[in-house]
């Protein structure tokens, strides 16, 4: 009995010290669920060159990034570099996220990794450049297409990318070389042809715009009318109005373009009234008029061309229709002191005294200084005897211009009018001081100088 009591507890100790051997075991063998991030990353690490490992994360990241869910996508690549850092294409992958995500100077980042792992990678150029150009960086993506089209001049995208850089900062002769790579090998070709003829415009390469836009013409007869437009622009630029109108005009017989040009119309009545002001320029009024009348039938709401053409007219001995085009001409634009200055002239030569004087009182109400207007009024009121308004106005003329003969010698014909014989001498003196070939300032000096003399005039 006592042997057998003796050996219970043994037994007991035993059992109990095999279940806390079990517990222990299972408790080495199951995971611990509250592992730190800091002992999960070193799991990882211990996984480094695992190559099953590095393209599970890499599925996962495609898997991610074909679903849009760019942070998952981010975050498995980012993985994936921890067990590969030097693989270029998860570097370029996540650059690429990072320009979705907008964030910019981490994508530039993700892009120099790759080139310092592969100084060939031609994306990874393009790509920089890409996030320069949309952060405004616009010297800095140039450079990066440089650098690439150093390694693959027959780049397309960068070649394109480039142009539209070169176009926004206006380097045109610059964009020219890009532009002759593009025109013949992409399917924008006549695209870059027509850009290619701006390009030479905006370059100031007037001829060969030129030039190029009449090539364009049998390229693409269905724009002929548009591009004809251009070259009539060109023309207009360089002053040869003549043959812009031509060009216009040819334009213009195109319904449809002149339907969706409007502005046409206007264009084409500038050039032939700029060619009608070279003519009367030169003297050849019958000429300068004819190219006013056709500027007319184009545009017959614009006043300064009824104003020139009644000017011509006027110089061409036609006063009749001159009057009209003045008359239209003011119609048109009721304030113009030139045109009011014409029509009293008109007035003036033809004897119309009253509808003269109304004429240069208006030229006077509009520019109180208009000095040809007072000399105008001053002389009129001579003619009709009114000598206080004729001293006047004769004398804001000499103060407005004192230079002018005619208007001391009118002062002196009106002061001999009145009887003031001396003042009339001195005015006569004045006039032949500024001018000593004054014919009738001399004739009148010397008559009144022998009416005095001999006392005829007391």
């Amino acid at each position: 009995m006592s042997e057998g009591l003796t050996s219970l507890p043994v037994l007991i100790i035993a059992i109990v010290a095999m279940g806390l051997f079990i517990l222990i075991i299972i408790s080495l063998k199951q995971p611990d669920s509250k592992a730190s991030p800091s002992r999960e990353r070193e799991r990882n690490t211990m996984a480094k060159g695992d190559p099953s490992r590095f393209m599970d994360w890499v599925k996962k990241g495609n898997q991610y990034l074909e679903r849009q869910q760019l942070d998952e996508a981010l975050e498995a690549y980012t993985s994936a570099l921890e067990m590969n850092e030097k693989d270029t294409s998860v570097h370029f992958k996540i650059g690429r996220i990072l320009i979705d995500k907008q964030e910019y100077p981490r994508a530039i980042s993700a892009f120099e990794q790759v080139l310092s792992l592969n100084s060939g990678h031609q994306e990874a150029y393009f790509e920089m450049a890409r996030v320069y150009e949309m952060q405004g960086k616009l010297p800095q993506a140039l450079q990066q297409l440089d650098a690439l089209l150093k390694l693959a001049p027959e780049h397309l995208n960068a070649q394109k990318l480039k142009l539209s850089i070169l176009m926004k900062t206006k380097q045109f002769s610059t964009a020219l070389g890009v532009l002759e790579k593009l025109m013949d090998k992409d399917d924008r070709r006549h695209e870059y042809q027509k850009l290619y003829a701006s390009c030479l415009e905006q370059a100031g390469n007037t001829e060969a715009a030129i030039e190029q836009y009449q090539k364009l013409i049998e390229k693409l007869p269905y724009e002929a009318s548009n591009f004809r437009s251009k070259i009539g622009e060109l023309y207009y630029n360089q002053t040869d109005f003549i043959k812009a109108s031509e060009y216009f005009q040819q334009a213009m017989a195109d319904e449809q373009f002149l339907k969706e040009h409007p502005d046409m119309r206007s264009k084409i009545a500038a050039a032939l009234c700029n060619a009608g002001v070279i003519c009367f320029d030169q003297e050849d009024y019958r000429a300068a008029i004819k190219y006013y009348q056709d500027a007319v039938k184009h545009d017959a709401e614009n006043p300064d061309i009824h104003y020139n053409l009644g000017k011509a007219l006027a110089l061409g001995g036609e006063n009749a229709p001159a009057f009209e085009h003045f008359e239209e001409a003011l119609r048109l634009n009721p304030n113009d002191i030139n045109t009011c200055y014409e029509l009293a002239t008109l007035h003036d030569n033809r004897g119309s005294l009253r509808a003269a004087i109304t004429f240069y009182e208006k030229c006077m109400n509009l520019d109180p200084a208009f000095e040809k207007a007072a000399f105008g009024l001053g002389t009129l009121y001579g003619i009709k005897d009114d000598y206080e308004k004729s001293i006047q106005f004769l004398t804001k003329a000499i103060r407005l211009n004192p230079k002018n003969p005619d208007t001391f010698y009118n002062l002196g014909v009106t002061m001999e009018k009145m009887k003031k014989f001396r003042k009339a001498l001195e005015m006569y003196k004045k006039a032949l001081s500024i001018d000593k070939s004054h014919v009738e300032a001399k004739s009148n000096l010397r008559h009144l100088q022998e009416a005095l003399k001999s006392g005829r005039l007391g």
